[in-house]
């Protein structure tokens, strides 16, 4: 893993190493192993390494032979060893040892940009090819490393993060209000765009070629989720598929030259890689965070370790925790995302990382690969109702009445007597929510919309359509940006083996009856980690990370709300609304959630640190 930056057209050879060695330095975090740095009249490239394969001669930029073609690579690439037999094979030659990154080098050589769907890996290139006068970046099939860019004029500047970019004297920081209402309802800015007017985040599953004679970026989509043509309807024939599918993910994932650890929540997603990870005879740890409240994943997460005969790393943390860090998460959350469960990934992955560990696997990706969330069962029984407007307003009606309804029934009353369509299992705020606290000129719902019809999908059943939306939507802009951020801020690894792309494509062919069978979310991951954990151990009820969000913000932050309220920065929002949401919850209304109060927090400190006259230095946050 490591952080990758660079730029078109030279500013001069002084000005050059002075720009490019900030940008650099604004991505040490990602790369304190080592760096790098190629120059050119047309292409400069910066590179920070963390060295995980081939230690001693995997540097770069990395070049061919006659220095035609540079590389700098943020990732992993899995099957670098079946392409590099490949390669050889054709006559290319290496110069390294193992290293994956040389791999890309050659495959671009003999392959072109058709290289990037051959990669089984997560991974963020930048190529300069000297001979063609061209820059190539791309970005894995699921969108796990992160690459953004900005175009100025006819020239092109990237980074694995937007504080690099904004290094860059031609690119200054601005507010794209325009975002806003996806970040709060998305809890994350909806790509391609961000809340930087002008930096864009390439998406996942493409790549875009930049020719200097033209001087335009064009992106081009190599991979997308998609309802798979050929259904496996067989239960029993999906789990045995699916179970053999995730310990070759695991597997391949498990390739490092450095120790490795395994975020263990107890949870199924996780437990189905540690006993896959089991299954190569890896040697690994788990890491679980204590917060001591009434869903503390502490004592599942020890039953599963115990279980499996490994060590299990508790760090237990309280609010103070969450506050002494809140500064720093908001400095490598420069792209916000308002999971408020990052703040504690934050402090598990420098936990793992002072305990020797350099790359950790995670769960991620289960729950939107095989139905794991309430939120599909709600959209499906809408979806079944829609067409009796009475029932499903009695419905309604009726989950009010005994308080298990909230803003999302009411939503749903609402898309239903409209364009129908899944509103993503983020979903943070109500519609009349962002009605209030989004000034009407944005059309606040106007967005949310255009992001549910261009990111959804008219294949397939309805569970087919919210699961493709969540990995299309979710993962590539909330989840998997949260775990990139919150263990590269420490130099760490995290490797998420159920996004395997190939699993994505088997999970996505399985029938909806398998996936939620009688009612079970998730029913196939289930069945298959049944088979090695007891079943009092896998049909458990689900919990999310325990984090005492509402304590925390009323007690420790309510002081910095007020002020952010008092300050009106953000002109694109109603602070007469704000106020009153924000009252309501500190003298603790129960209709007023403490998740869109850490979003709106966020925003503010965002604001304040990126978009002010003088942002944050790196030495100054980076402790």
């Amino acid at each position: 893993m490591c952080g990758i930056c660079g730029y078109t057209l030279s500013l001069g050879s002084d000005e050059d190493r002075r720009v490019i060695e900030s940008m650099k330095e604004y991505l040490r975090h990602r790369g304190p192993d080592g760096e790098g740095s190629f120059f050119s009249a047309e292409c400069v490239l910066g590179h920070r390494r963390l060295s995980i394969i081939d230690i001693e001669s995997g540097r770069q930029p990395m070049a061919n032979e006659d220095g035609s073609v540079q590389v700098v690579f943020n990732g992993e690439i899995y099957n670098y060893k079946a392409l590099w037999k490949e390669l050889e094979g054709v006559g290319h030659r290496f110069a390294s040892d193992h290293s994956d990154t040389e791999v890309i080098v050659h495959g671009y050589e003999e392959w072109g940009t058709t290289l990037f769907e051959r990669l089984n890996g997560i991974f963020a290139i930048a190529l300069w090819d000297a001979r063609k006068r061209t820059l190539v970046l791309a970005r894995d099939h699921l969108g796990v490393k992160p690459l953004y860019y900005a175009c100025h004029q006819s020239n092109v500047v990237f980074a694995s993060e937007p504080k690099a970019i904004l290094c860059h004297p031609a690119i200054k920081p601005a507010f794209n209000p325009a975002q806003v209402a996806n970040y709060f309802f998305f809890r994350a800015p909806i790509g391609p765009d961000t809340l930087f007017k002008g930096i864009q985040k390439l998406a996942a599953g493409s790549f875009a070629v930049w020719h200097a004679d033209e001087g335009v970026l064009r992106v081009t989509a190599y991979w997308r989720p998609h309802v798979s043509p050929e259904r496996m309807h067989d239960e029993c024939e999906a789990v045995n598929a699916v179970m053999a599918q995730i310990v070759h993910s695991v597997g391949a994932q498990l390739m490092s030259d450095v120790p490795l650890g395994i975020f263990l929540s107890g949870g199924v997603d996780s437990s189905l890689v540690a006993v896959a990870a089991n299954a190569h005879e890896a040697k690994w740890d788990g890491f679980v965070v204590s917060t001591g409240g009434e869903d503390d994943e502490t004592a599942r997460s020890q039953e599963v370790a115990d279980r499996l005969g490994v060590c299990n790393n508790v760090l237990a943390v309280g609010g103070d925790a969450f506050l002494e860090n809140f500064e720093r998460w908001a400095y490598y959350n420069d792209d916000p995302v308002a999971d408020p469960s990052a703040l504690a990934l934050l402090l598990i992955s420098k936990y793992a990382r002072e305990s020797g560990k350099k790359v950790m696997l995670a769960g991620e990706g289960g729950d939107e690969l095989f139905g794991g969330y309430n939120s599909y069962r709600r959209f499906l029984f809408y979806d079944r109702i829609r067409k009796y407007p009475l029932l499903s307003h009695a419905c309604a009606t009726c989950l009010k009445i005994s308080g298990r309804g909230n803003y999302r029934e009411d939503d749903y009353m609402r898309l239903r007597k409209g364009a129908w369509m899944f509103p993503g299992t983020a979903h943070a705020c109500g519609f009349a929510t962002l009605s209030r606290v989004v000034h009407a000129d944005l059309k606040p719902l106007e967005a949310i919309v255009s992001v549910c019809r261009h990111h959804g999908s008219d294949e397939g059943s309805a569970l087919d359509r919210a699961c493709i939306f969540d990995q299309r939507v979710r993962l590539a802009n909330d989840l998997l940006p949260r775990t990139d951020r919150a263990s590269m801020a420490v130099g760490l690894e995290a490797r998420v083996p159920l996004l395997d792309h190939r699993l994505v494509t088997m999970a996505n062919g399985i029938a909806p009856h398998a996936k939620i069978a009688n009612g079970c979310l998730k029913s196939i991951l289930k069945k298959a980690l049944s088979a090695h954990l007891p079943r009092r151990m896998v049909y458990r009820r689900k919990i999310g990370f325990d984090m005492p969000l509402e304590q925390w913000l009323r007690r420790d932050l309510a002081g910095q709300i007020n002020a952010y309220l008092r300050g009106r920065a953000i002109a694109c929002l109603n602070y007469e609304a704000l106020a009153k949401m924000a009252t309501d919850f500190l003298d603790g209304a129960n209709d007023v959630h403490a998740g869109f109060i850490w979003a709106y927090l966020l925003l503010e400190k965002w604001h304040e640190m990126w978009c002010g006259s003088r942002q944050p230095s790196p030495r100054g946050v980076m402790t």
